[in-house]
């Protein structure tokens, strides 16, 4: 109840402000150009063994390990560059806005601000993973004649990026 207040407090902030916005577009940029490169790279390798007549390199040649394991080892980085924009304002806006003190008269333990903040973020972040889940979907589109992509395998990949930044949060 009181967390939820909390929490839906801080999301009314983030998305009032800049911080949740300028956050999504640096992930989705920089997120992008990796997107970018990786399939530049896989549609090298593919024309390549083509060129070479070579159907056994073609066969090892897949979406999933080419794109999507490195797609998913960038994200996870750039999570730890971006994950503290949203973690440092937390406490210290309290601070600045001299509010802190209001929140601990009030009625709620200090537990219930720390999980409403936290909860808040949470939500960030999975919004934040949502917006790069265009980069399976248009892969799949352009790859409707083979055999596309392997969702297990993206949205495991999605589950370990939203835990990762879940730890990276709990640890702001």
């Amino acid at each position: 109840g009181k967390a939820f207040a909390i929490a839906k407090k801080e999301l009314n902030i983030y998305f009032a402000t800049p911080i949740a916005y300028v956050m999504f577009m640096l992930f989705v940029v920089i997120g992008s150009y990796f997107f970018l490169r990786l399939l530049g790279a896989y549609e090298m390798a593919s024309l390549q063994s083509m060129r070479m007549n070579a159907p056994e390199m073609m066969n090892r040649l897949n979406f999933q390990d080419a794109i999507f394991r490195n797609l998913f080892g960038n994200l996870g980085v750039i999570l730890i560059f971006i994950v503290p924009f949203l973690t440092m304002r937390l406490v210290a806006e309290e601070k600045r806005q001299k509010t802190m003190e209001l929140l601990y008269t009030t009625p709620i333990t200090s537990g219930q601000i720390v999980w409403g903040k936290y909860l808040a973020a949470l939500v960030i972040l999975f919004c934040t993973l949502l917006l790069t889940i265009t980069y399976p979907v248009l892969v799949q589109i352009v790859a409707k004649d083979q055999n596309g992509v392997e969702w297990r395998s993206v949205l495991l990949g999605y589950a370990g990026l939203f835990l990762m930044g879940a730890a990276y949060m709990a640890l702001g």
